[in-house]
């Protein structure tokens, strides 16, 4: 087993130079101002200018409250694609509020366009191909919010969903001694699973409450031949993947879990990394014959769950086979060290619209690849949603556990 060491913990570090651009690239800068810049070729800066250029905001000084009304046609929220220029518009009106707001694919405020009117304009890089999501709110988790959907006419295709299951979810408490908690996980069982009938491939995931969403898209490629009957295996994340009460925990516990130096005062990213590597994995197979093969092990996470499931790749290849990871959130490796064990693979998806993530995922990614591992990366024309997990994940899992391999 492999001894993971504060040094190994550092070469996970932000993706940041020493000299920062004089704009905000993980935001939406203005168009113009990034275009002036003229950072050393092929320095940091250099790629964050790169990445603010993906998504920047243009001007709306053209816009009238008439014209904003006329294309709300008595809504509150709308959207106006321009697929030559590659403009966004996005528009809005409140009779109440002083400053709106967009959330989802894009997130930004918006600019008061006359009285209890709001706009902002977007340059979106192959916008043609975009998957755009917005709520017209600051808050993801409003749901009375308006919210409006947007698809490119080349975006492409969410991968297919069955409307009912035929295998089945399980809720199970796990206690994890690394921890010294008791962790809740959530488990997909395919159709006709039998314990018996194992080893069974077995995706590892982070944030497992999203487990019934995506075992919905794993049975219907299952049943379509494209994907080995395989058990999912979702620990949940935050104070809702623990039983007992964490409400006096000092900081963001689920941040404190999957994040290298987040949380200073205990090793929580390395504890977590232990149950997950040890505890979990051997706990599925005595439960439900998942494999102990590497090679039938994946790892899987989005946003700050895809960064632990990135270093858990990297430090427990002898665990994971695969890692297939989203939107890579706080950190990238720095450098590679030369483990004397088996190197996963590492599938990541990131998103044009989301610059900071999309950034840390590329360099990881690059890094990876100068050392010689198997990795890839693809960029979709969305921000920090699940649009790219629900394009990404059933064409990764098939290539991981194909139906027909023997």
């Amino acid at each position: 087993m492999l001894t993971v060491t504060s040094a190994l913990w550092a070469a996970l570090s932000l993706a940041q130079a020493d000299v920062p651009p004089p704009f905000d690239w993980r935001a939406y800068p203005v168009c113009t101002e990034v275009e002036a810049y003229t950072p050393t070729p092929g320095s940091l800066q250099a790629q964050q200018k790169a990445t603010a250029l993906l998504a920047c905001q243009t001007p709306i000084d053209d816009l009238t409250v008439a014209e904003v009304d006329e294309a709300l046609a008595g809504e509150a929220f709308a959207l106006a694609p321009d697929l030559q220029t590659g403009a966004l518009t996005v528009l809005a009106r409140s009779e109440t509020e002083e400053t709106l707001s967009v959330s989802g694919t894009l997130n930004m405020p918006l600019t008061p366009v006359g009285a209890g009117r709001f706009a902002a304009r977007l340059r979106l890089e192959r916008m043609e191909e975009a998957m755009v999501h917005l709520i017209l709110s600051a808050d993801l988790d409003d749901e009375t919010a308006p919210s409006l959907d947007w698809r490119g006419p080349n975006a492409p295709a969410i991968a297919a969903r069955v409307e009912m299951l035929d295998g089945h979810i399980e809720h199970h408490e796990v206690y994890s001694p690394v921890h010294g908690e008791t962790r809740r996980v959530h488990v997909y069982l395919p159709p006709d699973h039998d314990t018996a009938s194992g080893p069974y491939p077995v995706v590892f995931m982070t944030d497992g409450a999203e487990t019934e969403h995506f075992a919905h898209q794993i049975e219907a490629a299952i049943k379509a031949g494209e994907l080995a009957p395989l058990i999912l295996v979702g620990a949940l994340s935050g104070p809702a993947g623990v039983v007992e009460d964490r409400s006096d925990f000092p900081t963001d516990l689920r941040a404190a879990d999957y994040l290298i130096g987040w949380y200073q005062d205990e090793n929580r990213a390395e504890q977590h990394l232990a149950f997950f590597t040890d505890t979990l994995t051997d706990w599925a197979s005595a439960q439900f014959g998942a494999s102990t093969d590497r090679t039938q092990r994946a790892v899987l996470g989005f946003s700050n769950g895809a960064s632990f499931a990135r270093h858990a790749g990297y430090l427990r290849g002898d665990v994971f086979g695969w890692v297939m990871a989203y939107s890579s959130g706080y950190g990238r490796l720095r450098s590679v060290e030369a483990f004397d064990l088996p190197h996963a693979r590492f599938r990541f998806a990131a998103g044009r619209y989301e610059p900071g993530f999309k950034l840390s995922t590329e360099l990881t990614h690059g890094l990876l690849s100068e050392a010689g591992y198997d990795t890839r990366l693809t960029v979709f024309s969305t921000g920090h949603t699940r649009d790219v997990r629900d394009v990404a994940l059933a064409a990764w899992l098939a290539e991981a556990f194909p139906q027909d391999a023997s």
